[in-house]
């Protein structure tokens, strides 16, 4: 027997954004496309007004930005079990950004690229390094697989995670009303 489903309505971008701060330390559960894509704008748009005003501060940038985007973790977690996928992609993601951060403070790289005149056959040198481009390669693999996760549509079905937050079954919506 096949049951009828219905469509819950996306959120919009407050919506969002309200429902994410209110679930920064959830990772349980499911999300929807909209709640992720409406809080990574909302990541996105903060992280350049903090470009903009913090400037030449790389190292304060850098830790900014992982505040930011372990506000953002949750909402990633919860949209890849939406499809019945683990979290652990997004914990490798972050790890990833930490290492690279930490890498190129320690390299020298910030203060290449900050100099009056900078020479570009040493950032170019710092960039080649094998320990930058394992690390640069793991991360756009880690990050290509989390958005291919991350674009797929809701799993209707109920999964490990729980119910679907998109899908609802109309003899769960009878019930309740």
């Amino acid at each position: 027997m096949e049951q009828n489903v219905k469509i819950i309505p996306r959120l919009g971008f407050a919506e969002a954004v309200k429902k994410n701060f209110s679930n920064l330390t959830n990772f349980n559960g499911r999300a929807r496309r909209s709640e992720l894509w409406w809080n990574f704008l909302c990541y996105a748009i903060t992280l350049t007004i903090c470009s903009l005003i913090l400037g030449d501060f790389k190292l304060l940038l850098n830790i900014v930005n992982v505040v930011l985007m372990l506000c953002i973790a949750a909402v990633t977690v919860r949209r890849l079990h939406d499809r019945g996928h683990n979290g652990i992609w997004v914990i490798l993601s972050i790890l990833l950004s930490v290492v690279s951060a930490i890498w190129l403070e320690v390299s020298g790289a910030y203060e290449v690229m900050s100099s009056i005149n900078p020479n570009p056959h040493d950032l170019i040198g710092i960039m080649n390094s094998p320990v930058y481009l394992i690390i640069s390669i793991l991360s756009f693999i880690v990050n290509i697989v989390i958005l291919i996760f991350a674009l797929q549509d809701s799993d209707t079905n109920e999964n490990n995670y729980g119910a679907s937050p998109k899908y609802v079954s109309d003899d769960l919506t009878s019930s309740q009303a």
